[in-house]
């Protein structure tokens, strides 16, 4: 996340400026977190920070209100605005390099609903932008070029420049997801505690906390949001109040470390391992060149193993026996 290089022109006081109709939110919510905008064509729910990036920045696009109609296309048909923009840009970097000649073009911002449009409806170049940015990658040679863990492609904040994200990503349940151990809270916006984002030091210990917290919430069918606003104790008079049954905080926290390693069973018995859970090797081996994060790179290395231990999973990444009995699993 080099916040030095954001574009001023799909900023969020420019969404304010140009595009916003009012704030929106689920029913009785007071966080209210949604946005409904209008362009001179349409109007939708969003775009949010993800999708700004994804289609804006993360392609050299600047126009929001093709970025915006990108997005209403994908509410609209279903599709992941993180995934579908990711998997555009790997395209586009195909193109760059040679891999692929379909004539997508960094900065070219008049066909991207289009692209969506025909990824929903596998027609025309969304035949092989529907294969996702991994695929599509193995398929032209150059599977490097895909930002993806697991399968599922990586969002707005660049691992290299917060250490405990990249953890975070790299040992996703679901692949490269930022809502199952959100770091940037504590990393970049200083809560509940500011930690130094480019230090490895406690970050596995605070990576599995935040991901058996996010188990915890999403299966009791709340609102990420309101994780970041209140702590454990509260979920826990929570569930108390509405279930009668006496929940304790830790209790609840192993909960949520049952859930994740149940999850993690379920992925190793599928076959995935220690050699998953990883980045793509330009985090590792390209450093960033200005900005705040510059000469850093992701030091994934120095986390893993601790990660593992502080899990109760051995060395190739699977629950020990010991694990299980203790989660009665």
């Amino acid at each position: 996340m080099v916040l030095e290089h954001l574009d001023p022109s799909t900023s969020g006081e420019k969404i304010a400026e140009s595009l916003l109709l009012r704030q929106s939110a689920c029913y009785k919510c007071p966080i209210g977190c949604g946005r409904t905008t209008r362009t001179k064509n349409k109007a939708g729910e969003g775009p949010e920070y993800e999708t700004v990036w994804a289609f804006g920045a993360q392609l050299g696009v600047s126009d929001l209100a093709a970025i915006a109609e990108a997005n209403y296309a994908c509410n609209e048909l279903g599709l992941d605005a993180i995934t579908m923009g990711s998997t555009i840009g790997c395209a586009m970097e195909l193109c760059a390099t040679g891999a692929w000649d379909a004539g997508l073009r960094w900065g070219e911002a008049g066909g991207l609903r289009a692209l969506v449009e025909d990824t929903a409806h596998v027609r025309g170049l969304g035949r092989e932008l529907g294969l996702g940015s991994k695929r599509l990658a193995e398929k032209h040679g150059r599977p490097e070029l895909a930002m993806q863990v697991k399968g599922m492609e990586i969002p707005a904040c660049d691992p290299r420049g917060a250490q405990g994200m990249a953890l975070s990503y790299a040992t996703s349940n679901r692949g490269g997801c930022h809502m199952r151990a959100y770091m940037i809270m504590p990393e970049i916006l200083g809560h509940p505690v500011f930690l130094d984002r480019f230090s490895t030091a406690g970050k596995p210990e605070i990576v599995a906390l935040f991901q058996d917290m996010a188990a915890v919430v999403d299966s009791a069918v709340l609102c990420r949001f309101l994780q970041f606003a209140v702590g454990v104790s509260t979920f826990a008079e929570m569930l108390r109040t509405v279930t009668g049954l006496d929940f304790g905080d830790d209790e609840l926290m192993k909960i949520g470390r049952r859930i994740y390693t149940l999850e993690r069973i379920y992925n190793n018995r599928a076959g995935f391992g220690r050699n998953d859970d990883t980045l793509p090797p330009r985090f590792f081996n390209e450093e960033f060149q200005t900005g705040s994060s510059r000469h850093r790179v992701a030091r994934l290395g120095e986390m893993l193993d601790q990660y593992y231990s502080v899990r109760g999973w051995d060395a190739r990444g699977v629950p020990t026996p010991a694990t299980l009995a203790e989660l009665g699993l």
